[in-house]
């Protein structure tokens, strides 16, 4: 409990500020659907879109932007959000531990009378707490800014998918943050692999043999906001994999952070 109490302390400034960044950014979303569709361009931001280089449109999911269901699957689940949501794990995760042992704090926090599981797996669900919280913001604000035009059931259904998916990149960060001491080093190396993991995904959506199975082992290829919310689709089997991949991911980092030499 005291573990708990202290990374809250931590964190609540961290999640107050991502929270109303989520919230915000939702908003403006949201508004500029309306904007594009008041104004006729609508049409003509799709093949803007659609005209940029392949990487520039991986960032976007499902059919397109045409209708208002897939303008917010594509918009609000993908393209910015997920570069939100990719931030901030990249940046959250490393605190976690990295960033401690850089500072020479763990060296502390492991002499009290605490295991070392206990450490890292409250730090692992201060991370699921912390990514529930932001999804919260995210599915709330979207109800109230849909307004009659909302889905509340389908937007949850996509915003738990989107939860699992982002629980189960971030743990998967953790397990390599483990292996880093240095903070820097820690954020940069779990920056570059979520950037990597999520283009490759968006990249090999259509590829076949070996690529494709490794894209279906990835987390993001475990996500289809599209098929949620417009055809009301629930992804049972891909959330059922998403959280027993996360249960395989975090036992290898109590595993790890358990054996770990931590500098002294």
């Amino acid at each position: 409990m005291v573990l708990m109490k202290q990374q809250w302390r931590s964190d609540r400034w961290t999640i107050f500020t991502w929270g109303v960044i989520v919230a915000f950014l939702t908003w403006m979303l949201d508004g500029l659907y309306h904007v594009l569709d008041q104004t006729g361009t609508l049409a003509e931001f799709e093949q803007l879109m659609k005209s940029m280089p392949p990487v520039a449109q991986a960032l976007l999911r499902g059919e397109g932007l045409s209708l208002y269901g897939t303008f917010v699957a594509s918009m609000e689940y993908g393209g910015v959000m997920s570069i939100v949501f990719m931030i901030f794990v990249a940046t959250y995760v490393p605190g976690l531990i990295s960033k401690e042992i850089d500072q020479r704090s763990t060296e502390f926090l492991l002499a009290l009378p605490v295991k070392r599981r206990s450490v890292i797996g409250l730090r692992w669900l201060g991370l699921v707490l912390t990514l529930s919280i932001l999804a919260a913001c995210q599915w709330i604000a979207l109800v109230i800014v849909t307004g009659a035009e909302a889905q509340p059931s389908r937007y949850l259904v996509a915003t738990l998918n989107m939860l699992l998916v982002y629980v189960a990149t971030g743990t998967l960060l953790l397990l390599v943050s483990v292996f880093v001491d240095d903070y820097s080093k820690a954020t940069g190396a779990c920056a570059g692999i979520v950037t990597f993991l999520f283009f490759y995904n968006a990249m090999t959506e259509t590829a076949t043999g070996f690529l494709s199975t490794v894209r279906k082992a990835l987390p993001f290829a475990r996500f289809d906001p599209s098929s949620i919310i417009t055809k009301g689709e629930v992804p049972g089997a891909n959330m059922a994999i998403l959280a027993a991949g996360t249960v395989v991911l975090l036992y290898l980092v109590v595993t790890v952070f358990d054996a770990k030499q931590v500098p002294g």
